[in-house]
């Protein structure tokens, strides 16, 4: 990653010509924009890298000491390398970012839901809730494990890489409910109730799994939303019934992200000029019902209501 980050640099005067070149062939493009971002990213990881060692020399955790410290330290480079990507997307593409319900990210532990559509918004809980909180913890994909940063700080910090559709599913709930249980006051954490980025033929399969159990009013309530996957309960239902009884519940909704769901994408320039929505909206953790069956109704009405805003704003943005 090094090596890349440096080879960017250093073939700089070659590929953005060719970017440049690249974008006024026919058909839209965005070769320069996405040849930026890029870099941006492989800097992002070389500067972490770096980073990561030097935390580790400085803080003294090596030496037995300063446990605090180096926790607080890896914290800070997780906001600034979500923040730094984040920020250079923004005005690579020319993104302009709105964000409603800023008072839901008042400081007290929070259990975070957001939409997942694309490559950009796991970024979003770093860039809204990181400078608020002395950590925000994630619930992700083991897949993302490949990103040496994620990988080092992300096992630094207390995160939970699952594995999807895993025959040892249980044990995958029974670690995010651990890391819910130990939230502490200032800290988030963040789970995609949906389990993977959206698309039309992902609800399809999902819409078929559900079917495939029987009729029933989840089924019917899954087959309402139209722009969200139905969520998956294991975790959201781990994390409401292991966090601590003061965590309130967050939900993200946006929109402006989906052209950013694959490389293809971003080199085509579908995300060039989007304005970026996000609205955020909070439920005491008193209103949340009892129960693993009226949590997960409770859980598809929540739900729903994301879906219809999600749908008004896309359709208001043409």
């Amino acid at each position: 990653m090094l090596l890349a980050a440096l080879l960017s640099l250093l073939l700089a005067p070659l590929w953005i010509p060719l970017a440049f070149a690249a974008d006024r062939l026919p058909g839209r493009r965005a070769a320069a924009r996405f040849g930026a971002a890029l870099a941006l990213y492989l800097q992002c990881e070389a500067i972490g890298i770096l980073a990561c060692a030097a935390i580790w020399l400085g803080s003294g955790v090596w030496l037995g000491r300063g446990r605090a410290r180096f926790l607080g330290w890896n914290a800070a480079l997780q906001r600034w390398w979500g923040g730094a990507l984040f920020e250079g997307a923004r005005r690579i593409y020319g993104l302009e970012l709105e964000v409603e319900g800023a008072s839901a990210l008042a400081p007290t532990p929070l259990l975070v839901f957001p939409r997942h559509t694309s490559m950009l918004d796991t970024l979003l809980p770093i860039v809204l809730f990181g400078g608020s909180r002395a950590q925000v913890c994630h619930v992700l994909k083991r897949e993302l494990l490949w990103d040496p940063c994620l990988d080092i700080v992300g096992h630094r910090l207390p995160n939970c890489f699952v594995a999807r559709d895993s025959e040892q599913s249980a044990r995958e709930i029974a670690r995010v409910a651990e890391l819910a249980r130990g939230l502490a006051d200032d800290s988030a954490l963040v789970l995609y109730p949906e389990g993977t980025r959206f698309s039309e033929a992902r609800r399809e399969r999902s819409l078929a799994r559900l079917a495939a159990r029987g009729p029933g009013p989840l089924l019917e309530a899954a087959r309402a939303l139209r722009r969200v996957l139905p969520p998956r309960p294991g975790g959201a239902l781990a994390c409401l019934a292991a966090a601590p009884a003061r965590a309130d519940c967050v939900f993200l909704a946006h929109t402006g992200l989906g052209s950013a769901a694959s490389f293809r994408e971003l080199w085509r320039g579908d995300l060039v000029g989007r304005a970026v929505r996000v609205r955020l909206w909070r439920v005491r953790r008193s209103e949340v019902p009892d129960g693993d069956a009226a949590r997960l109704a409770w859980l598809y009405r929540e739900w729903a209501l994301l879906d219809a805003w999600v749908v008004a704003n896309e359709r208001a943005a043409g």
